[in-house]
């Protein structure tokens, strides 16, 4: 319970300061909300966990038992057989790697150019502005141009395909969140620069670079985790020596039946990567979108 101190002469009262109703009511509205909230996020991640350690045909037992009386191993052993998922986390892994980093290194300076030089009748905020539509241009009217031309190019069923088209569909969102940060860049620091004799480029590298960490550490989070997702454009680029985790996870569904325990094994281990990345970076995330909201 809070206190007030009541200053008399010499003496200090402590008198107790009760919480208005009102503000007793309202916490424990916002506690039941966030409550449900936590609720709804953790229970189905706590059914799949407890899914991968039951028999497939425990699944559909009914009536549905929380505790199940029968555990297994074998679903979680099938992850590391030669036609496990191992190889489908390594191509998702090489393929997101590969396109964070060349998203990265092209978003970055794009983004730093469009905050921080002078663009001819504002054609710089039109410039980011088509950056940002083109990221909501539909998947499937670039589909059929990408697959001709991979086609043409051999990049089908490849890594660099994959890491070609993720960096595409990355990097005007990528610019955009970058972007704010870059803006509330001091000019200051680029004037005195400047008149030290640094050039452009070593203004960008040994100034703004180290600046812009946060924004790049969210930027990054980000394309890892939508590249890590994709499902759509890994279905249509790969066939067998590229496919990736999402890929392997539709294989379980089939006309017969459902492989319960097994696809459940495969979606926490396809999930682990990016939980530990979302918890590490979480700072970054935090300080990077929340960037250019508040002058």
């Amino acid at each position: 319970m809070a206190t007030a101190t009541l200053v008399t002469g010499k003496r200090v009262n402590q008198v107790p300061r009760r919480r208005p109703s009102g503000g007793r009511l309202l916490y424990a509205i916002r506690a039941t909300v966030i409550v449900l909230m936590l609720f709804g996020t953790l229970a189905p991640l706590t059914w799949i966990f407890i899914t991968a350690f039951v028999p497939n045909d425990a699944v559909t037992t009914l009536p549905v038992t929380i505790i199940p009386k029968e555990w297994t191993l074998d679903n979680v052993a099938q992850l590391f057989s030669p036609e496990g998922a191992l190889p489908y986390i390594q191509n998702s892994l090489m393929a997101t790697l590969g396109s964070t980093i060349a998203v990265i290194a092209i978003a970055t300076p794009a983004a730093y150019a469009i905050a921080r030089h002078r663009f001819f009748a504002n054609a710089g905020g039109g410039f980011s502005l088509g950056i940002l539509a083109a990221r909501f241009v539909p998947g499937f009217m670039i589909v059929i141009p990408l697959f001709l031309m991979f086609r043409n190019l051999d990049l089908l069923d490849s890594i660099p395909g994959l890491i070609i088209v993720y960096t595409v569909m990355n990097l005007p969102l990528t610019v955009w969140v970058i972007l704010p940060s870059a803006r509330q860049l001091p000019p200051e620091i680029m004037e005195a620069a400047a008149v030290d004799g640094a050039g452009t480029w070593t203004t960008f590298f040994r100034i703004s670079l180290p600046l812009l960490r946060p924004a790049i550490a969210t930027a990054a989070t980000l394309a890892m985790i939508f590249s890590w997702n994709e499902f759509f454009t890994a279905l249509i680029f790969t066939q067998l020596r590229a496919q990736t985790a999402p890929i392997l996870l539709s294989s379980f569904f089939s006309d017969a039946s459902v492989q319960w325990g097994g696809l459940a094994a495969t979606a926490l281990a396809v999930a682990l990567p990016m939980i530990v990345l979302g918890i590490l970076a979480q700072r970054h995330l935090v300080r990077g979108l929340t960037a250019g909201s508040v002058k």
